[in-house]
Order: structure tokens, then sequence, then C-alpha cells
């Protein structure tokens, strides 16, 4: 299994109990079981492989997954050579398949404030081509970008160039969250100033539809234009007319204040919403 793969199975600082999960604790003990018997492992060699004892085994395979958690539950997927959401769940592909570099697969809606409660494997999937997927028609392709700003003589003009291969998110929750796939667009997190919520290289789903970027809701994170600048900010309406641009890491990157006269000349420019946020643990 390739790095990129145990990237995405390790979240060493968030327990994984099935309430927090919402999952079935026996379903989930019959899967287990039947993943290790379909690749001739014992339960011993599962324990083994798992670094836990042969009770505990035996005891997730009844359905007992109290001591279900980090890093144990990784090891445990890696072992079985499976999926997280067919473990939990029951849903998507059995068998795992390797992730190209930097395509990550954990991670948790942007509008989740609790990362370590909400953290989800839905809705980005595992993939190492197109074709492989394709043929199911469950899933949508979003290009990767790097996009800059160039500004002078008063205007400014974006350029976007494409980077490696597409990021694939499940159609359903595409439609779920009311995202056309013609208006999403993936780009890489750069900086410490959204830390702890967003990490350099983090991977973000923005929503760059008209709405997403002429409606602003506050607290939600966009992407935005600021003078020759791209950046990913929190914004919050001013009552007066302003905004505020907020960073998370407040210590370092005080708010910032734009009146309402700067909004109104175009210094800033909104170019979508972050409404997914894929991160290696």
């Amino acid at each position: 299994m390739q790095q990129e793969n145990e990237g995405m199975l390790s979240m060493a600082k968030h327990k994984l109990t099935c309430m927090k999960l919402n999952a079935k604790v026996s379903d989930i003990g019959a899967r287990i079981k039947q993943r290790r018997k379909e690749l001739g492992m014992t339960l011993k060699e599962a324990a083994k492989a798992a670094g836990v004892t042969h009770p505990t085994i035996m005891n997730w395979e009844k359905g007992n997954t109290k001591s279900f958690k980090e890093p144990y539950f990784s090891a445990l997927i890696k072992a079985l050579k499976t999926t997280p959401d067919w473990i939990l769940y029951g849903k998507g592909p059995k068998e795992a398949i390797s992730a190209p570099p930097g395509h990550n697969v954990m991670g948790y809606d942007a509008d989740d404030s609790d990362k370590a409660v909400k953290l989800q494997f839905l809705p980005a999937v595992e993939w190492q081509n197109e074709e492989d997927l394709q043929e199911h028609g469950e899933y949508v392709f979003v290009p990767r970008i790097d996009i800059k700003a160039d500004c002078g003589d008063g205007t400014c003009v974006l350029h976007e160039e494409p980077l490696d291969q597409r990021q694939a998110f499940r159609a359903e929750w595409f439609a779920q969250k009311g995202i056309k796939p013609q208006h999403a667009a993936c780009i890489y997190a750069t900086g410490d100033s959204m830390e702890p919520r967003i990490y350099e290289g983090d991977t973000l789903l923005i929503d760059r539809s008209p709405a997403a970027r002429e409606r602003i809701i506050d607290n939600k994170i966009y992407l935005i234009r600021y003078g020759d600048e791209i950046r990913v900010k929190q914004l919050q309406k001013r009552f007066d007319g302003g905004m505020i641009i907020r960073s998370f890491n407040k210590e370092k990157y005080p708010d910032e204040q734009i009146t309402r006269e700067e909004l109104e000349k175009g210094g800033i420019e909104v170019l979508g919403r972050v409404v997914w946020i894929g991160s290696e643990m």
C-alpha cells in the first residue's frame, strides 16, 4: 500500500467510535470477520497486523468496538486491504486501491466546526485511473488548479493552471450539497494562516458558482482575491456594509477590516466558497 493510502488512513488524534460514525457495531464485526476469512487470515495474524491482542480482534468481530480507535483502526484497514467506508458502512469498494500522490481521500465538510468529531471518509474516494470509476457513473472528477492574480494598471487578471490528476468525488454527495461539477475546482492550501482548521497541503474543494460567489454567508470560508493575492479566509459582513477578513491563526494574523468603499472599488473579489477540506494526518 502506498504512503498516500497510509496518510489517508492515519488519524492518530481522533477516536473512531461507532456512536460518532453512526455505524452498526454488529455489522462492522461481521464485515471484519468476512474480510479476514476472504484473505485467509487467522485471528492471530489479524491481531498482529493491527497491533492488538487476539481477544481484541475476537471482540471486534463480535461487535464489541469500545477499543475500536486509532491507530488500530488504520492498521486493521491496511491489514485487511479494504476501505474505511466498507468496514464501517458496507458501502463503496471492498478492496482498497492505491491513490496517486497527494490525492487525499480523508476529509470533512468545511461547514463542520469540530474536525475531531465530524471527520468523515466521504465524499472523496481512492482511485488509480479515472477509467476505474467512470464506468460506474457514481463519481464526478474535479480539476485541481493553481490560481494566480496578475494586477496592474487598475485591472486584475486571474490565471489558472491545471495541476495533476483530478480529484474524484461521489456524485450523490455533490447533489446533496447542491454543487454542480462545472462550477467545482480543487486547490492546494498554502501557508499557516488558517491553522488549525486548514493546513498547508490540504486539498480544498471550491464551489465557484455565481450563487457561492455573490451571496456571502457570515463565517464561511472563501477563496478570495485581495489586491494581487489569492487567499483562503473566513469572511464576516459588517453592519456598515464593510467586511472582516479573518484567519484562524489569530495570534499571527489579526482580523483585517475592509470598508464599504474598498469593496465597492473592487478591492476584493470572491472567487468561490470552500465546501470540503481533505487532509493527510
